[in-house]
Formats: C-alpha cells, sequence, structure tokens
C-alpha cells in the first residue's frame, strides 16, 4: 500500500540529514511503528509522508499514486493520509459527535449519522457524545481525535506519539483501544514513538531510526532476538553486548573467525547456580535443565545482586576471561559467591 523509496530531507540549518535514504513498504491494514531517540528523524518522516513536507530527494507512493509535498499543493496533505498529532486538534467548541460530523459535512445525513455512531462506538465515546473537550479526559480527547482522524476512511493513518501525554493505566488501555479500532477498521497505520512497549503492543513490524537512518525493519519478535546492531539491541531491552571472545567459556561451539566481532545475549538467557549447589547435590537432585547444560558451565564471581521486584538482578565477572555478564535470579546471591554460569540457548549470543 504504502511504498517509501531512497527518501532524503536537510534542513537548511543543519549539516546532517534529517532523514537519509529510508526505503520501507507497508501492507494493507499493517501497523508499522518508527521507534527512536529525540531528534533521530521520526517527525520529519511523518511529515514527509503525510506530504506536508517536500523530500530532497527520494518518492512515497501510495498504491499507484505518488505522495507530493507542499510545493505541489496549495493545501499542503493527502486526502487519503490522516495526521494524528500529539495535541490532538479538536474543535474547542464543538462536542464530540460534533468535531466527527464536521469532517462528514459533504455525506448525506443518513450516511454521516450512521459513521459517526459507527466511531462513537469503536472508540468507546457513545456516553459522551454530547461533551465538549475541554469536558473530556486525557484518554478521552486521545480517542476523540483518533475517531476524527478516521471519519472519512482514509486509506493511511500517521500518529506521533500519541499516548505520551497520558498516565501509565491510562496508557495501557488506550493502546489496547487504539490497536483494536486501527485493526477492526483495517487501515494501515504508522505510528512514531520513544517508548518500546508501545512498539511491542502495537507493532506488526518495527523500524528503528538513529541520526536520520534506518537500522532495521523487522517484526517486533525479530527486533528483539535478532537486532541488527548494538544500538538496537540494547534499545529493545537488557542485553550484554561486549566482544564475541569473551564469551568463549559459555559457547559449545566457539567461532574463533567471530573474535573481535561484538555479540549480545540478554539477560533473560543465562542463568546461574551457586558452585556449592553442584558440589553437594547428586545428579537425581539438581534440576533437568542443569543437568542437560552442565558442560556449558563457565566460572563466575558475584560482583552484586539487586532485589527488583519479581527477580534479582545478578551482575558477575567471568573467572577465564573477566567479561562483566548481568543475568536475572530468582533466588538471592551473595557478593563474592563464586556460581556458574550457562546460556538457556546457544542460538540465543547474536553477533554482530
Amino acid at each position: 500500500m504504502l511504498t517509501v523509496r531512497q527518501l532524503s530531507k536537510t534542513y537548511l540549518a543543519q549539516q546532517q540529514p534529517a532523514v537519509s535514504s529510508i526505503d520501507f513498504t507497508l501492507g494493507e491494514g499493517e501497523i508499522m511503528v518508527i521507534v527512536g531517540e529525540s531528534g533521530s528523524g521520526k517527525t520529519t518522516l511523518l511529515r514527509l509522508i503525510a506530504g506536508l513536507e517536500d523530500p530532497d530527494e527520494g518518492e512515497i507512493w501510495l498504491h499507484d499514486e505518488k505522495v507530493l509535498g507542499s510545493a505541489y499543493n496549495l493545501i499542503p496533505g493527502h486526502a487519503s493520509i490522516k495526521l494524528l498529532a500529539q495535541d490532538f486538534n479538536l474543535l474547542p467548541r464543538h462536542k464530540v459527535a460534533e468535531n466527527i460530523a464536521y469532517y462528514l459535512r459533504w455525506y448525506s445525513a443518513e450516511a454521516q449519522q450512521k459513521r459517526i455512531e459507527e466511531l462513537l462506538a469503536w472508540c468507546k465515546l457513545s456516553a459522551v457524545a454530547h461533551r465538549y473537550p475541554a469536558e473530556l479526559s486525557g484518554g478521552q480527547q486521545q480517542r476523540t481525535a483518533l475517531a476524527v482522524a478516521l471519519a472519512d476512511e482514509p486509506l493511511l493513518l500517521l500518529l506521533d506519539e500519541p499516548f505520551s501525554q497520558l498516565d501509565t493505566p491510562t496508557k495501557r488501555q488506550l493502546r489496547t483501544d487504539t490497536h483494536q479500532i486501527l485493526k477492526q477498521a483495517g487501515i494501515g497505520a504508522l505510528v512514531v514513538t520513544h517508548d518500546i512497549q508501545d512498539a511491542f503492543f502495537l507493532a506488526d513490524k518495527i523500524g528503528i531510526m538513529q541520526q536520520g537512518n534506518l537500522l532495521q525493519v523487522a517484526t517486533p519478535q525479530e527486533i528483539y532476538q535478532q537486532p541488527a546492531t548494538p544500538y538496537v539491541a540494547e534499545l529493545f531491552g537488557n542485553a550484554n553486548c561486549l566482544l564475541y571472545n569473551q564469551l568463549q567459556p559459555l559457547l559449545q561451539y566457539y567461532d574463533p573467525h567471530k573474535a573481535q566481532q561484538m555479540a549480545m545475549v540478554r539477560y533473560e538467557n543465562l542463568q546461574i547456580v551457586d558452585e556449592r549447589l553442584i558440589a553437594t547435590s547428586t545428579q537425581q537432585q539438581l534440576q533437568p535443565q542443569l543437568q542437560h547444560q552442565h558442560q556449558n558451565y563457565a566460572k563466575a564471581v558475584v560482583q552484586s545482586c539487586r532485589f527488583l521486584g519479581s527477580h534479582y538482578e545478578v551482575t558477575v565477572v567471568l573467572v577465564a576471561t573477566h567479561a562483566l555478564l548481568i543475568l536475572y535470579s530468582r533466588k538471592v546471591f551473595e557478593e563474592q559467591a563464586m556460581v556458574k554460569v550457562w546460556l538457556v540457548e546457544q542460538k540465543m549470543v547474536v553477533s554482530f
């Protein structure tokens, strides 16, 4: 549905491109989330796709129609692409239903009423249809803005940090509602956020931006398990990033050609046991997974152990390579305790 080809934009006051050679596609009804830090180019990318700005290079296609920027349109924007901004942009003197109706004013009265009722139901706004925006909660304002954006059935919806102004409980509920509404409407969406949980919850696929570059586009599972760079690895969850050769004691099959490459192993993909447990336990007393992984133990010393509510975060130093690793444990470990560490699965080590 949406095709972005080699899209680049540099502002006059900047030396670095705001976006540089961006390529990706978005299918019908697909939700793609763009994640990046402030200044990474996320909002510029949205504005280019919305037709509000002109790219220096590259093309944007919506089906077989090229999306043109402000230089080609008296009123910038594309009729089939709606941008839901952070400030919601609601009409303050119009009630909720009237805000929706404003964008349906060329519909027949019957079609208009049917569409309003449909959107009020989808967005859980029927009970507040006759309230003004100032009388709504933050979550209700967000849902109203979403209903307005969907009113005339656009082909593509762009959402810029849609949950940034909401408290955590409201955000969680609205994330669920937004995903359900978009899937029910069958509309493709491109969402910009810096919140990783938003990305995991909403996305069919995720794109990661850094300094104007799109580093990786993949499913949430692929992003988490097979990140393209150490930056992506650490952005999407707690990860140990270090030289591949420092993990040698943990690896069943060590590849010397990767010795000086960076490698990543996530905290939850490491397990730990006290050396004294192994020394005093019989094979029958050891847990089955310990028996299976016995040959892959690496000796380590506990540097710290911090309680984090549902688990402990344990920092250890491997005796053989002096590599510092962090992992999760259900049990507490004393500082300076001798332990053994192993990988849950060998394939969970990713090298870059």
